[in-house]
């Protein structure tokens, strides 16, 4: 059976973590895969799990908070397709996501309607009911979440005390491995919600322990109606705290944004801009029962086993391995342009060089008093190795692109087969071409100084010139208009060299 590994974080109070864990809870009973479950905390913990299950793919589950470090390197470099599961995601930011971070994305909104190929959209995840628990005989509001900015705990607690006059709120608060270490924020939002309560009919019970998944569902199913009253964040992904409320099979009031956009269509509303509280309890679970019965765990393991598949299929057609290759070439066209633009520099440079001495031979071809003076050779040291003609470079390169087209369909399947254990050589070969890079750019700027070199030479013997000149002529108003020619030619060598 073919292996699919699952990636995770490893802090457990976390909203990420519990929906991956439920998500592989569903998946794992397939028939078709071998879903395996893996927590990681270093790039050598994901290499060591691909060498060790030798997976067709591997399933991230991504948040750029808790495991933004996988992205990349980490996992390009073992050459199987990633496939990332996106948490906070719109369908405006998949249109434009390209595989800079993975090679396909799975997004559980099935709300949204993508043209982007890379993404493949999935069904939320409703558990399995808790024991059957009876209502509570009061009136009982419920909210559950971590402190995070907009979750809006507050106004559940005063929507409630508006509208009873006997009823109990009953939230629980834990603290985030990520966002609230310490329990100071929600320890802050519970005195803020104590606050607001002053009927004598209206208690309200606030705890801070987290729960697992069971005894969130319990604690939730002990409550007449779930409340979510998050503030309008455009850019979040959908709440999975719904999920969770709907499998504890209870009515939800909500607020109309964008977190809960997956249950716009709920009818009668569940929101409460159009509904109270108390008329949203009364309507109990009518609004709810067809998302509870379309996102099921066998439902989404269909959805998994299709979305894979049709992923590997991709890949049989363009193997993955061809990445490797994609990747380099990247480097190699950088390398390219690199060279090129410091190729160009040198010839503007080579050509300012030789007008201008070409101007210094055309004066004293025209002034035959002038006694020749021995131009010394440029100096250079020996350490530098001359420049190379550009046709030998071309050559060159032409030699190199033409024994790498040779060794690559040998390489390939001697890279495909090495996998995870080339990671060291493809970070060689990476920092060797950086290297390459670098070299090129330094030579080339050796190159530019002495050019520079030679044109203050070009400078020094054309004073040397005026000297002379003073020495030999006679004729005053010869000598004024030579010695003008003279100061055209040095003020155009110095804006040469200015340029």
């Amino acid at each position: 059976m073919t292996s699919i590994v699952f990636f995770s974080h490893r802090e457990r109070q976390c909203g990420v973590h519990q929906f991956g864990k439920q998500i592989f809870a569903a998946i794992s009973r397939s028939s078709q895969f071998n879903f395996i479950y893996c927590e990681v905390a270093h790039p050598s913990d994901v290499r060591d799990a691909v060498l060790q299950y030798d997976p067709a793919a591997v399933l991230i589950n991504f948040h750029p908070a808790t495991i933004g470090w996988i992205a990349g390197w980490p996992l390009w470099s073992l050459q199987v397709p990633t496939i990332g599961i996106m948490h906070e995601m719109t369908a405006a930011l998949a249109e434009r996501t390209d595989d800079t971070l993975f090679d396909y994305y799975i997004y559980h909104d099935p709300s949204a309607k993508l043209r982007n190929p890379r993404f493949f959209t999935a069904g939320r995840l409703i558990g399995e009911a808790v024991e059957s628990a009876p209502a509570p005989s009061r009136v009982t509001i419920g909210s559950f979440g971590f402190a995070t900015a907009g979750k809006g705990f507050e106004a559940v607690a005063a929507r409630a005390h508006a509208e009873f006059d006997d009823c109990l709120i009953r939230f629980n608060i834990p603290s985030s491995d990520f966002s609230d270490k310490d329990g100071s924020e929600a320890h802050r939002v519970a005195d803020r919600c104590r606050s607001i309560i002053y009927k004598p009919g209206i208690d309200i019970e606030i705890t801070h322990d987290f729960m697992d998944l069971q005894d969130v569902k319990a604690f939730l199913a002990g409550n007449s109606l779930n409340a979510f009253f998050y503030d309008e964040q455009s850019e979040r992904g959908i709440s999975s705290a719904i999920d969770v409320a709907l499998a504890a099979r209870r009515p939800i009031a909500a607020r109309h944004t964008s977190m809960v956009r997956h249950l716009f269509d709920a009818q009668p509303s569940i929101f409460i801009e159009e509904r109270s509280l108390r008329e949203i309890v009364e309507s109990g679970l009518s609004p709810l029962q067809p998302y509870i019965d379309r996102w099921t765990a066998d439902n989404m393991q269909a959805e998994y086993g299709n979305i894979v598949s049709s992923i590997l299929d991709r890949e049989s057609a363009q193997p993955q391995r061809m990445l490797w290759h994609r990747h380099t070439a990247k480097l190699d066209v950088a390398l390219a342009a690199a060279n090129a633009a410091a190729d160009a520099e040198l010839a503007a440079a080579k050509q300012d060089a030789l007008q201008n001495w070409s101007k210094v031979e055309e004066f004293a071809a025209q002034n035959t008093k002038l006694s020749p003076l021995p131009l010394e050779p440029v100096s250079r040291d020996a350490s530098v190795p001359p420049a190379r003609p550009s046709w030998l470079r071309r050559a060159g390169r032409c030699a190199a692109l033409l024994m790498w087209r040779l060794v690559r369909p040998v390489m390939r399947p001697l890279l495909w087969r090495g996998r995870g254990f080339l990671t060291a050589d493809l970070q060689g070969q990476l920092a060797s071409l950086q290297g390459q890079l670098a070299e090129t750019q330094h030579r080339q700027t050796e190159r530019l100084e002495r050019l520079g070199e030679i044109q203050s030479q070009q400078t020094d013997r054309l004073e040397q010139l005026r000297e002379v000149l003073v020495r030999q002529q006679t004729d005053p108003a010869a000598l004024a208009a030579t010695l003008q020619l003279i100061e055209a030619v040095l003020l155009s060598l110095a804006a040469s060299n200015r340029q």
